[in-house]
């Protein structure tokens, strides 16, 4: 009995553990990077959930979510192109102002998107300049992302059993 309770007592820790090296993480990659976002416009947000940072799969449930500095939450669900792994979401944002956004992706992580600027509407004849802030955000998270995803299969492969041909 005392082996049985110390067998279910590792597995009750080791089983989880196991579960998470499996490598149960994803991230989403942008198809289309919107230039600005403008009040009172639909916006087609297109983007790619890649498990591993690699692989295109679909999940149960996606959106992408937009906070304002009140607290207040809006979300636009993401539906499937068809395509594996591929998602689109009609964004359309009432009120001007800095959003923090990220993208839900089913049993994942959710991933931040840092921030974005929603602007009024734009008056016939101005132009936008929103862009250089917006490449800042998504440039720099990308290179985090693919370094991480560098590094993780890196370590995975040093961590290989060699064989021995003895």
């Amino acid at each position: 009995m005392k082996r049985f309770l110390a067998l279910a007592t590792v597995l009750l820790f080791v089983f989880p553990a196991g579960v998470a090296a499996a490598g149960g993480w994803a991230v989403a990659s942008l198809d289309t990077t919107p230039v600005a976002f403008e009040v009172g416009q639909t916006h087609q947000v297109r983007y790619r959930i890649l498990q591993h940072g690699v692989h295109p799969v679909d999940v149960d449930g996606t959106e992408i979510r937009f906070f304002k500095d009140g607290g207040e939450m809006v979300a636009f669900r993401g539906k499937s192109t068809g395509e594996v792994g591929h998602y689109v979401a009609d964004v359309a944002l009432a009120d001007p102002g800095t959003y923090r956004w990220d993208v839900t992706m089913g049993y994942f992580p959710v991933q931040e998107l840092g921030t974005i600027e929603v602007s009024g509407p734009v008056a016939a004849g101005a132009t936008g300049g929103s862009a250089l802030n917006w490449m800042h955000i998504v440039f720099p998270i990308a290179a985090v992302i693919s370094a991480g995803a560098v590094g993780l299969q890196a370590l995975a492969l040093h961590r290989r059993p060699v064989l021995n041909a003895g």
